[in-house]
Protein backbone atom coordinates (compact mmCIF):
# COMPACT_ATOMS: atom_id res chain seq x y z
CA UNK A 1 0.00 0.00 0.00
CA UNK A 2 1.84 2.87 -1.11
CA UNK A 3 1.73 6.15 0.95
CA UNK A 4 -0.68 8.70 -1.32
CA UNK A 5 -3.29 5.51 -1.71
CA UNK A 6 -3.03 5.43 2.15
CA UNK A 7 -3.46 9.36 2.98
CA UNK A 8 -6.58 9.12 0.02
CA UNK A 9 -8.33 6.35 2.41
CA UNK A 10 -7.40 8.44 5.74
CA UNK A 11 -9.21 11.55 4.14
CA UNK A 12 -12.25 10.14 2.85
CA UNK A 13 -12.95 8.31 6.00
CA UNK A 14 -12.19 11.02 8.24
CA UNK A 15 -14.64 13.25 6.36
CA UNK A 16 -17.22 10.96 6.98
CA UNK A 17 -16.44 10.13 10.74
CA UNK A 18 -16.57 14.73 11.28
CA UNK A 19 -19.87 14.29 9.28
CA UNK A 20 -21.23 11.62 11.67
CA UNK A 21 -20.25 12.95 14.60
CA UNK A 22 -21.48 16.81 13.57
CA UNK A 23 -24.78 15.34 13.10
CA UNK A 24 -24.53 13.70 16.14
CA UNK A 25 -23.43 16.98 17.91
CA UNK A 26 -25.92 19.24 16.74
CA UNK A 27 -29.09 15.98 17.66
CA UNK A 28 -27.76 16.56 20.94
CA UNK A 29 -27.66 19.89 21.39
CA UNK A 30 -31.63 20.60 19.67
CA UNK A 31 -32.67 18.35 22.61
CA UNK A 32 -30.52 19.66 25.40
CA UNK A 33 -30.31 23.39 25.16
CA UNK A 34 -33.41 24.04 26.16
CA UNK A 35 -34.54 26.38 23.87
CA UNK A 36 -37.93 26.41 22.95
CA UNK A 37 -36.95 24.59 20.00
CA UNK A 38 -35.46 21.35 21.87
CA UNK A 39 -38.50 21.71 24.69
CA UNK A 40 -40.77 21.63 21.11
CA UNK A 41 -38.52 18.77 19.84
CA UNK A 42 -38.11 16.92 23.02
CA UNK A 43 -41.98 16.80 23.37
CA UNK A 44 -42.64 15.79 20.00
CA UNK A 45 -40.14 13.07 20.28
CA UNK A 46 -41.51 11.75 23.59
CA UNK A 47 -45.16 11.91 21.93
CA UNK A 48 -43.74 9.59 19.14
CA UNK A 49 -42.34 7.22 21.76
CA UNK A 50 -46.20 7.27 23.07
CA UNK A 51 -47.72 6.85 19.83
CA UNK A 52 -45.01 3.89 18.69
CA UNK A 53 -45.94 1.76 22.20
CA UNK A 54 -49.43 1.66 22.02
CA UNK A 55 -49.43 0.77 18.27
CA UNK A 56 -46.89 -2.16 18.90
CA UNK A 57 -49.30 -3.38 22.15
CA UNK A 58 -52.04 -3.09 19.28
CA UNK A 59 -49.83 -5.62 17.17
CA UNK A 60 -50.78 -9.56 17.11
CA UNK A 61 -47.46 -10.33 17.81
CA UNK A 62 -45.62 -12.34 20.61
CA UNK A 63 -45.70 -10.89 24.22
CA UNK A 64 -42.13 -10.98 24.55
CA UNK A 65 -41.46 -9.30 21.75
CA UNK A 66 -43.48 -6.34 22.33
CA UNK A 67 -42.56 -6.09 25.76
CA UNK A 68 -38.85 -5.97 24.84
CA UNK A 69 -39.73 -3.12 22.85
CA UNK A 70 -42.08 -1.18 24.90
CA UNK A 71 -39.41 -1.46 27.84
CA UNK A 72 -36.74 -0.24 25.85
CA UNK A 73 -38.85 2.52 24.37
CA UNK A 74 -40.17 4.25 27.18
CA UNK A 75 -36.48 3.56 28.97
CA UNK A 76 -35.31 6.05 26.43
CA UNK A 77 -38.35 7.93 25.33
CA UNK A 78 -36.94 10.45 23.29
CA UNK A 79 -34.62 7.92 20.85
CA UNK A 80 -36.90 4.52 21.49
CA UNK A 81 -39.72 5.56 19.09
CA UNK A 82 -37.17 6.69 16.46
CA UNK A 83 -34.63 4.06 16.86
CA UNK A 84 -37.82 0.93 16.68
CA UNK A 85 -39.25 3.03 13.72
CA UNK A 86 -36.00 3.09 11.94
CA UNK A 87 -35.23 -0.64 12.51
CA UNK A 88 -38.21 -1.42 11.61
CA UNK A 89 -38.18 0.77 7.81
CA UNK A 90 -35.37 -2.16 6.99
CA UNK A 91 -38.16 -4.71 6.95
CA UNK A 92 -39.19 -5.77 3.75
CA UNK A 93 -42.46 -4.14 1.82
CA UNK A 94 -45.82 -5.81 1.41
CA UNK A 95 -45.04 -6.96 -2.08
CA UNK A 96 -41.30 -8.18 -1.11
CA UNK A 97 -43.12 -10.38 2.14
CA UNK A 98 -45.58 -11.92 -0.66
CA UNK A 99 -43.12 -12.78 -2.96
CA UNK A 100 -40.66 -14.69 0.05
CA UNK A 101 -43.65 -16.44 1.02
CA UNK A 102 -44.46 -17.41 -2.24
CA UNK A 103 -40.99 -18.64 -2.29
CA UNK A 104 -40.95 -20.21 0.96
CA UNK A 105 -44.50 -22.08 -0.45
CA UNK A 106 -42.70 -23.85 -3.69
CA UNK A 107 -39.28 -24.70 -1.86
CA UNK A 108 -41.66 -26.51 1.03
CA UNK A 109 -42.13 -29.79 -0.12
CA UNK A 110 -38.54 -29.68 -0.99
CA UNK A 111 -37.50 -29.26 2.32
CA UNK A 112 -39.35 -32.24 3.64
CA UNK A 113 -37.56 -34.79 1.56
CA UNK A 114 -36.23 -37.64 4.09
CA UNK A 115 -32.73 -38.66 4.86
CA UNK A 116 -29.57 -36.68 2.80
CA UNK A 117 -32.23 -35.99 -0.21
CA UNK A 118 -29.75 -36.59 -2.88
CA UNK A 119 -31.93 -38.80 -5.07
CA UNK A 120 -34.64 -37.32 -4.86
CA UNK A 121 -32.89 -33.72 -5.58
CA UNK A 122 -31.38 -35.67 -8.16
CA UNK A 123 -34.69 -36.74 -10.01
CA UNK A 124 -35.95 -32.99 -9.48
CA UNK A 125 -32.97 -31.39 -11.52
CA UNK A 126 -30.94 -34.63 -12.77
CA UNK A 127 -28.94 -31.75 -15.17
CA UNK A 128 -27.47 -30.24 -12.33
CA UNK A 129 -27.12 -33.35 -9.61
CA UNK A 130 -26.09 -35.42 -12.02
CA UNK A 131 -23.36 -33.21 -13.50
CA UNK A 132 -21.86 -31.04 -11.10
CA UNK A 133 -19.08 -31.97 -8.35
CA UNK A 134 -17.83 -30.04 -5.07
CA UNK A 135 -14.85 -29.21 -3.68
CA UNK A 136 -14.58 -28.63 0.17
CA UNK A 137 -11.53 -26.02 0.57
CA UNK A 138 -10.05 -24.98 4.52
CA UNK A 139 -8.41 -22.83 5.46
CA UNK A 140 -8.80 -19.89 3.11
CA UNK A 141 -4.99 -20.56 1.64
CA UNK A 142 -6.23 -23.46 0.13
CA UNK A 143 -9.12 -21.89 -1.75
CA UNK A 144 -6.93 -19.05 -3.07
CA UNK A 145 -4.37 -21.69 -4.03
CA UNK A 146 -7.60 -23.32 -6.39
CA UNK A 147 -9.38 -19.70 -6.95
CA UNK A 148 -5.81 -18.47 -8.70
CA UNK A 149 -5.59 -22.02 -10.80
CA UNK A 150 -9.43 -21.44 -12.06
CA UNK A 151 -9.28 -17.80 -12.52
CA UNK A 152 -6.35 -18.77 -15.02
CA UNK A 153 -8.59 -20.59 -16.85
CA UNK A 154 -10.99 -18.07 -17.36
CA UNK A 155 -12.25 -18.19 -21.34
CA UNK A 156 -15.06 -15.94 -21.24
CA UNK A 157 -16.20 -14.07 -18.13
CA UNK A 158 -15.24 -14.22 -14.56
CA UNK A 159 -17.91 -12.44 -12.16
CA UNK A 160 -16.84 -11.48 -8.28
CA UNK A 161 -19.00 -10.61 -5.96
CA UNK A 162 -17.31 -9.94 -2.38
CA UNK A 163 -18.23 -8.23 1.28
CA UNK A 164 -14.77 -7.29 1.86
CA UNK A 165 -12.10 -6.65 -0.93
CA UNK A 166 -8.33 -5.02 0.67
CA UNK A 167 -5.32 -4.19 -0.92
CA UNK A 168 -2.74 -7.22 0.07
CA UNK A 169 -0.84 -9.98 -1.26
CA UNK A 170 -4.31 -12.06 -1.77
CA UNK A 171 -5.81 -9.32 -3.83
CA UNK A 172 -2.37 -8.23 -5.97
CA UNK A 173 -2.30 -11.93 -7.07
CA UNK A 174 -6.47 -12.03 -7.97
CA UNK A 175 -6.02 -8.53 -9.74
CA UNK A 176 -2.93 -9.33 -11.61
CA UNK A 177 -4.78 -12.22 -13.40
CA UNK A 178 -7.90 -9.87 -13.82
CA UNK A 179 -5.94 -7.60 -15.85
CA UNK A 180 -4.11 -9.75 -18.35
CA UNK A 181 -7.66 -12.08 -18.74
CA UNK A 182 -9.41 -8.57 -19.66
CA UNK A 183 -6.75 -8.14 -22.03
CA UNK A 184 -7.62 -11.43 -24.09
CA UNK A 185 -10.88 -10.44 -23.97
CA UNK A 186 -12.26 -12.40 -20.85
CA UNK A 187 -15.50 -10.09 -18.97
CA UNK A 188 -14.71 -8.88 -15.47
CA UNK A 189 -17.30 -7.43 -13.54
CA UNK A 190 -16.70 -6.86 -9.67
CA UNK A 191 -19.17 -6.21 -7.04
CA UNK A 192 -17.65 -5.28 -3.59
CA UNK A 193 -19.54 -4.03 -0.23
CA UNK A 194 -18.71 -0.07 0.39
CA UNK A 195 -18.91 -0.24 3.97
CA UNK A 196 -17.43 -3.91 4.35
CA UNK A 197 -14.40 -1.49 2.04
CA UNK A 198 -14.94 1.12 4.07
CA UNK A 199 -11.50 0.92 5.93
CA UNK A 200 -9.86 -1.36 2.91
CA UNK A 201 -10.60 0.86 0.08
CA UNK A 202 -9.70 4.56 -0.96
CA UNK A 203 -12.80 6.49 -2.60
CA UNK A 204 -12.65 6.07 -6.41
CA UNK A 205 -11.05 2.59 -6.33
CA UNK A 206 -14.26 1.48 -8.66
CA UNK A 207 -12.64 4.05 -10.85
CA UNK A 208 -9.30 2.68 -10.80
CA UNK A 209 -10.85 -0.87 -11.66
CA UNK A 210 -12.59 0.74 -14.71
CA UNK A 211 -9.35 1.98 -15.94
CA UNK A 212 -8.41 -1.56 -16.24
CA UNK A 213 -10.98 -2.45 -18.20
CA UNK A 214 -13.01 -4.23 -15.16
CA UNK A 215 -16.51 -3.40 -14.56
CA UNK A 216 -17.18 -2.85 -11.19
CA UNK A 217 -19.73 -1.55 -8.98
CA UNK A 218 -19.89 -0.62 -5.08
CA UNK A 219 -23.04 -2.10 -3.21
CA UNK A 220 -24.78 0.53 -1.09
CA UNK A 221 -22.11 3.20 -1.43
CA UNK A 222 -21.80 4.40 2.49
CA UNK A 223 -22.71 8.34 2.79
CA UNK A 224 -22.39 10.34 5.47
CA UNK A 225 -25.69 10.69 7.04
CA UNK A 226 -27.21 8.95 9.95
CA UNK A 227 -29.75 6.82 8.13
CA UNK A 228 -30.86 2.98 8.65
CA UNK A 229 -30.67 1.95 4.99
CA UNK A 230 -26.65 2.42 6.12
CA UNK A 231 -27.44 -1.55 7.44
CA UNK A 232 -28.31 -2.85 3.61
CA UNK A 233 -24.86 -4.96 3.46
CA UNK A 234 -23.61 -7.61 1.11
CA UNK A 235 -21.99 -10.24 2.85
CA UNK A 236 -21.56 -12.35 -0.02
CA UNK A 237 -18.42 -14.15 -1.02
CA UNK A 238 -19.50 -15.48 -4.48
CA UNK A 239 -16.87 -16.26 -7.88
CA UNK A 240 -18.14 -17.43 -11.18
CA UNK A 241 -15.47 -18.31 -13.84
CA UNK A 242 -17.64 -19.04 -17.67
CA UNK A 243 -20.49 -20.40 -15.75
CA UNK A 244 -18.55 -23.59 -15.35
CA UNK A 245 -17.10 -23.45 -11.76
CA UNK A 246 -18.05 -21.17 -8.47
CA UNK A 247 -16.61 -20.76 -5.23
CA UNK A 248 -18.57 -19.44 -2.56
CA UNK A 249 -17.85 -19.39 1.48
CA UNK A 250 -16.43 -17.61 4.20
CA UNK A 251 -13.10 -16.38 2.83
CA UNK A 252 -13.17 -12.96 1.66
CA UNK A 253 -10.19 -11.52 -0.32
CA UNK A 254 -8.25 -10.14 2.18
CA UNK A 255 -4.87 -11.15 3.86
CA UNK A 256 -5.97 -11.97 6.94
CA UNK A 257 -8.09 -14.95 5.31
CA UNK A 258 -5.12 -16.64 4.32
CA UNK A 259 -2.85 -16.12 7.11
CA UNK A 260 -0.68 -13.75 5.56
CA UNK A 261 -0.80 -11.58 8.18
CA UNK A 262 -2.20 -11.93 11.95
CA UNK A 263 -4.92 -9.97 12.96
CA UNK A 264 -7.10 -12.49 15.39
CA UNK A 265 -4.90 -15.55 16.14
CA UNK A 266 -4.80 -18.21 12.80
CA UNK A 267 -7.88 -18.02 10.99
CA UNK A 268 -9.50 -20.93 9.94
CA UNK A 269 -12.34 -20.40 7.13
CA UNK A 270 -13.88 -22.41 4.54
CA UNK A 271 -15.29 -22.50 0.58
CA UNK A 272 -16.78 -24.49 -1.52
CA UNK A 273 -15.75 -25.14 -5.38
CA UNK A 274 -18.53 -25.84 -7.48
CA UNK A 275 -17.82 -27.55 -10.99
CA UNK A 276 -20.58 -28.20 -13.53
CA UNK A 277 -24.12 -27.16 -14.21
CA UNK A 278 -24.77 -26.12 -10.51
CA UNK A 279 -22.04 -23.64 -11.00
Amino acid sequence: MNENWFRTLLRRRFAVALSLILQLAFIVYALLSRSVASVGLSAALSLLSLGVCLNIISKRDKGAFKLTWVFLIMLFPLFGGLFYLLFRSQSPDKKSRARYEEITRTAAELMKLPGDCYEEAEHFAPEVYSGSSTEYLSPGERMHERLLEELEKAEKYIFLEFFIIEDGKMWREILDILRRKVKQGVKVRVMYDDMGCFLKLPTGYADTLQSYGIECVVFNRFRPILSSIQNNRDHRKIAVIDGKVSFTGGVNLADEYINEIDRFGHWKDAAVMIRGKAA
